[in-house]
């Protein structure tokens, strides 16, 4: 929930569309929910298909003025990376 709001946030402040308001929310909410089922330690088979649709999300974004895709892009591609490895709590953030 906090990516998402977060995203949405981010999203308002910029002055972007609602439509495009509500997909940047939706995007924040896969990632933070990939984030979760790894956290929880629910396998890939879990957390890969929830990356998959913030992916699906990301490319359906189309770049304008306001909103620059390569920095969502990069932290999908951080997350993404993060979450294809097995979740240690001493190694990551708790």
């Amino acid at each position: 929930m906090l990516t998402a709001k977060a995203a949405h946030l981010s999203a308002e402040l910029a002055g972007v569309s609602l439509p495009l308001q509500d997909k940047l929310q939706a995007f924040g909410w896969e990632l933070g929910l990939a984030w979760g089922a790894w956290k929880e330690g629910l396998g890939s088979e879990v957390v890969q298909p929830i990356l998959q649709k913030a992916n699906n999300i990301l490319t359906e974004i189309i770049p304008s003025p306001q909103l620059k895709l390569q920095p969502l892009q990069e932290v999908y591609h951080y997350i993404a990376e993060k979450l294809n490895t097995v979740y240690n709590p001493l190694g990551a953030g708790s």
